[in-house]
């Protein structure tokens, strides 16, 4: 639930504009708002949340299997990935310095998705109830998830975490395919498979080249923004004044 609670917050952050970043600030000095800005929009979303991410995330599940499955160490822990290398292996001292990095790691992870949600969610429940989005609304949209959490945990594994992931995988399948279905459907899949494409061509390019992006600007100062300034300076550009004047013609 942590991974999908963390892959989601991104996805829900990021990723559904993503594309109008690169649409505004294309690589390899295409022209904004081009066709050809268009279509590298559309791979590289799919190349950032692709295999090349998913294969990162597998690195440390090879370093905790190997030992657990094959040198057959009795611990199911961050720490087990280095139990051939630390003093007193998984059960000592440096083991558990290990394993309790890793779980502030988890609490930190987990607070900065919902951090990085909170507001979304909160607009989002504002713009469909008619409420007014402020403090309160936030506080109770963290009070909920917070619940959803503590329910979980409480059921255990199975019951708990196990039935709220699938519940969440189910949820995000639900939304895909009613996107997918009302949305413009035609353009939809032609930028999908067209995306697909330019990923697979130039996968070797992408993954070990240098790609210089133009630097963000700040639209207050004018001054060179990085980080999540930058991005969200970034995003709003592209997501209010380009893309939605150059999508539209291009899905004819």
């Amino acid at each position: 639930m942590l991974f999908c609670a963390g892959v989601g917050a991104g996805l829900l952050y990021w990723a559904v504009i993503e594309w109008g970043y690169y649409i505004d600030k294309p690589p390899y000095g295409l022209e904004p708002c081009s066709a050809s800005a268009i279509e590298w929009a559309a791979g590289y979303g799919l190349f950032h949340w692709g295999i090349t991410g998913w294969a990162i995330f597998c690195l440390p599940t090879i370093a905790i299997a190997y030992p657990y499955y094959v040198r057959k160490v009795p611990y199911l822990r961050a720490s087990t990935g280095t139990s051939g290398v630390l003093p007193g292996g998984v059960t000592g001292r440096p083991g558990r310095v290990v394993d309790f990095l890793y779980m502030v790691n988890l609490i930190c992870g987990t607070g900065t998705s919902l951090g990085l949600s909170t507001p979304m969610i909160a607009a989002a429940v504002a713009k469909l109830f008619g409420l007014e989005h402020d403090f309160v609304l936030e506080v109770a949209v963290v009070i909920v998830c917070i619940a959803i959490f503590g329910t979980s945990a409480y059921l255990g594994l199975k019951r708990g975490f196990k039935r709220l992931a699938d519940a969440n995988m189910l949820a995000a399948l639900l939304l895909l395919f009613f996107v997918l279905a009302v949305g413009p459907t035609l353009f939809i899949l032609k930028m999908g498979t067209n995306g697909v494409g330019l990923v697979l061509q130039n996968f070797i390019r992408r993954t070990l080249g240098r790609i210089r992006w133009p630097t963000p600007r700040s639209s207050r100062t004018g001054r060179s923004s990085t980080g999540p300034g930058g991005w969200r300076t970034a995003r709003s550009s592209a997501f209010s004044s380009r893309a939605s004047r150059t999508v539209a013609p291009s899905a004819t």
